[in-house]
């Protein structure tokens, strides 16, 4: 790393120094940031797969879907902790400590790396938030069919409805027992 002394205010908390990389540790961070990226999306086309087989009623293909989101989220799990190391470790060689946010830190980089990085971050950001959807409309769904489907069966048994407590104070119904409905009716 080279250092100049320049005469120009403090910027970003580097009292006034021009920093030059000669490490190849923002290549590195490219190259992690790339493969989260890649990672990421991945597994929402995995999340969409899954989305498209509850509604689809293909429940024959969840577990194979969802063992394949697992294996991806441990991938994805194993490369955040790397990134974070290595954005730590440029974040030092370019002394700009572990406070302020990411583009203070961008800032201080050269222009191509600079361009570069911030993209690689912002469809870093893209893929987390379209992961989040995901995640939240899957929820939803089976969370409003799960809810629906009680409903009827409190409206089939009226019984189920009367709620009791148990000693933990969870709710629970007074029986449990499996119902076999006709369908032939």
């Amino acid at each position: 790393m080279i250092i100049e002394k320049t005469d120009g205010p403090v910027q970003n908390g580097v009292d006034a120094e021009v920093v030059m990389n000669t490490t190849d540790e923002p290549a590195n961070l490219k190259e992690i940031l790339n493969r989260e990226v890649e990672l990421l999306e991945g597994f929402a086309d995995r999340e969409q797969e899954l989305q498209k087989a509850i509604l689809d009623r293909k429940w024959d293909r969840l577990e194979g879907i969802i063992d394949g989101m697992s294996e991806t989220s441990q991938q994805v799990l194993e490369v955040e902790r790397e990134r974070h190391e290595c954005y730590m470790s440029v974040r030092r060689e370019y002394q700009c400590g572990e406070e302020g946010s990411f583009y203070d830190f961008a800032a201080l980089l050269d222009i191509g790396d600079r361009m570069e990085i911030s993209e690689l971050y912002r469809r870093l950001k893209v893929a987390v938030m379209r992961v989040q959807a995901l995640t939240g409309g899957i929820g939803t769904y089976v969370n409003s069919a799960t809810a629906a489907v009680r409903d009827i069966l409190d409206e089939l048994n009226p019984q189920r409805r009367d709620r009791i407590y148990s000693k933990h104070g969870r709710r629970s119904s007074p029986d449990e027992r499996a119902m076999v409905l006709d369908t032939h009716l």
